[in-house]
């Protein structure tokens, strides 16, 4: 019979002498010309060079970037400070309790304090000491106290919010806002000294919020119209609540969940990323059904993350803009914010929400497991085998973040500074 292809895996051999592999490649048009130094242009081609950021031996559940520093959160709570040029760990941050943790679901960083949302509803504000490799914060500088309906409840313990926190995002006068699963939505009073810092203003669309974002003077969100996270039991509305008038609206309904939400301020826009992969854009000004458009679909599940990528010096529709989408198919799309059209992308992607952060020179991505533990037997032993230590056969098994940088010359586009390897197929 015809031989059945695998996946193409990426592999190399680094600088200790240890094989790594992983099944993530790159989509793109096969007949691109070369794009020389002109950064703008190699962002579209996708012409950046890879490397790999740093290794945890976690699932990463968040991110956060400003500047040379990139903050990450895992299932397991942690809250992670990295250098961005050299990988290494500046700090650690944890916040105490006796139960096991949950997982960090949103990360907000300005440069001075790192907040983190946690999915037991957990709100928590370091300052950003990076106290360095060995030392970590087990307690937060303030944690954040929502406010709950029973009077039993009303105590030190509980958290921001009810249901695990789905945004978090700075207004203009520098009040955090965020929101939660249970469909709370809080601003929060500016810090002060006391450890404890309790709502500015606190409200409830009684409904689970799958997804919001902030935008000019609101807070857009999605939730179920009746009041369950069951898909089935009815339909899904676009919701914008303002904050000056603190009043909320129904901007338009959906057949299926929105999973992601994305403020274009430029376009005066809302990107909307679908459970079904679609993603659609609502233009602010339009009514009902005229507001929402269809763009093209890229992916083939649900998408979990849009980020606009912010360049400096770029004018409103400028060639130059982009966003990137990644979804359940372990698929990460850069668009052209103007044509909305997918420009590349890369797949083999392996956690259900794959994050992607840009600023104006790199991208980085998360979910990339390296040497992935897969059921099928494994005839070829050389794959997984320590080249300077052959008594050694354990599989050192990660995930990682990757960087795509696009001032370095496209050249070292196939080689990363640890790892050197290409790409192989593997057949039966």
């Amino acid at each position: 019979r015809p031989a059945k292809k695998k996946a193409a895996r990426r592999a190399g051999i680094d600088d200790r002498g240890h094989r790594w592999e992983t099944p993530i490649s790159k989509i793109a048009p096969t007949n691109v010309a070369g794009v020389g130094g002109n950064m703008q242009e190699r962002w579209r081609a996708g012409d950046g060079a890879l490397r790999v950021a740093c290794h945890t031996d976690d699932h990463v559940t968040a991110l956060a970037w400003h500047g040379e520093t990139l903050i990450l959160g895992t299932r397991g709570g942690l809250v992670r400070a990295v250098d961005v040029e050299s990988g290494s760990v500046v700090g650690d941050y944890y916040y105490p309790r006796h139960l096991p943790s949950a997982e960090v679901t949103q990360l907000l960083f300005d440069g001075q304090a790192i907040v983190a949302g946690f999915g037991d509803g957990q709100l928590h504000i370091w300052r950003a000491d990076l106290p360095g490799f060995w030392g970590f914060s087990h307690s937060s500088s303030w944690a954040m106290k929502g406010i709950s309906d029973d009077e039993a409840r009303r105590d030190l313990t509980r958290g921001a919010h009810e249901g695990a926190v789905t945004v978090l995002a700075l207004l203009d006068d520098g009040r955090l806002v965020s929101s939660g699963e249970d469909g709370s939505i809080a601003i929060w009073k500016k810090l002060a000294d006391e450890g404890d810092v309790a709502p500015e203003f606190y409200n409830r669309v009684n409904t689970p919020v799958q997804a919001a974002c902030v935008g000019d003077g609101c807070l857009f969100i999605a939730c179920s119209g009746q009041g369950s996270h069951e898909y089935q039991l009815g339909g899904w509305h676009l919701l914008r609540f303002d904050f000056a008038t603190q009043a909320i609206e129904t901007l338009t309904r959906f057949t299926s969940p929105p999973r992601s939400l994305a403020w274009n301020r430029e376009g005066q826009a809302l990107l909307i990323g679908l459970q079904t992969g679609q993603l659609k854009c609502w233009q602010k000004g339009g009514e009902g059904d005229e507001a929402i458009e269809d763009l093209f679909t890229f992916h083939a599940g649900a998408i979990t993350t849009i980020h606009l990528r912010e360049a400096a010096g770029q004018a409103q529709g400028s060639r130059g803009r982009l966003f990137f989408t990644a979804g359940e198919d372990g698929r990460i799309a850069a668009w052209d914010a103007q044509g909305a059209r997918p420009l590349w992308g890369f797949q083999g992607l392996t956690q259900k929400r794959p994050l992607v952060l840009a600023d104006r020179s790199r991208l980085v991505m998360s979910s990339v497991e390296i040497n992935p533990v897969t059921s099928e037997p494994r005839t070829e032993r050389k794959m997984y085998f320590n080249w300077k230590e052959p008594g050694t056969h354990e599989i050192p098994f990660c995930e990682a973040l990757l960087f795509m940088d696009f001032v370095a010359p496209a050249a070292s586009t196939n080689e990363g500074p640890a790892v050197h390897g290409e790409d192989e197929e593997h057949d039966e």
